[in-house]
């Protein structure tokens, strides 16, 4: 598999930006409402299925929305309450992948849709604790195992990340209207970023460096892309196929 996903046009020349996954292998996504987040997940899930024939996910969408439903009988495929199973499910592979530092992975994404809300809904205090040292562990130990993040909130704050939580997401995007909390979580250091966005317009970030104003692509053939997205989903769980892992 190419280590480099094309995932956005740059604002003006439409030339591609790429997601390299080895140098920045977690994506932190700020979306509100009317963004144009669906659209941009399911170009990227149909982007994973293009360019890998061995890449898995698993996909936790709290709110249980009409983005995922067609997909709800797939086993790498969480809704509503069942995400903290499905990230018990995540993180056992991320553990085992981690035991077993010797061998090479294909890529696995997990996709975390309301990572907020989801986060808000743990009631007990320890129990949302020891979610977020997971979490904190997956953002900076799984680099090495070919494990990626790709966190996606509608509203955005550091209370409901790991402490140093942001600095581990390599890539930060947020897509639409940027609010003063997600621009203070996203880009602290950029005073003339613009926030005034409108559907379907990017600002994308990679590892300190300057932020670039970006568009999603667009998707000429919905169905050919949610035909991708169910062949990717249809690939299940990875744990059961890593005693022999194989090579990205």
């Amino acid at each position: 598999m190419s280590v480099k996903l094309n995932i956005l046009r740059q604002e003006g020349s439409n030339q591609p930006i790429s997601w390299d996954i080895r140098k920045s292998p977690h994506i932190l996504i700020s979306a509100p409402t009317n963004s144009g987040k669906s659209y941009f997940i399911r170009y990227l899930l149909s982007v994973l299925k293009i360019h890998s024939i061995y890449s898995t996910c698993i996909i936790l969408d709290y709110k249980q929305g009409t983005d995922y439903w067609q997909w709800r009988d797939k086993e790498n495929v969480f809704l509503g309450d069942s995400v903290y199973d499905g990230f018990d499910k995540a993180y056992k592979i991320f553990e085992h992948r981690r035991n077993n530092p010797d061998k090479k992975y294909p890529p696995f994404f997990l996709i975390f849709e309301e990572y907020q809300s989801t986060v808000e809904s743990i009631s007990k205090k320890a129990d949302k604790e020891a979610f977020l040292q997971k979490v904190g562990n997956l953002l900076r130990l799984s680099r090495q195992v070919n494990y990626h993040l790709i966190c996606i909130c509608q509203r955005i704050d550091a209370s409901a990340f790991p402490a140093g939580g942001r600095e581990n997401f390599s890539t930060k995007i947020s897509i639409g209207r940027l609010s003063p909390q997600a621009k203070q979580m996203l880009f602290p250091d950029d005073e003339d970023i613009n926030r005034n966005k409108g559907q379907g317009e990017v600002n994308i970030q990679f590892d300190g460096q300057p932020v670039i104003e970006a568009r999603t692509y667009t998707i000429r053939d919905m169905d050919k892309a949610e035909q991708l997205i169910t062949d990717l989903l249809s690939r299940g769980l990875p744990l059961s196929n890593e005693a022999v892992a194989r090579s990205p």
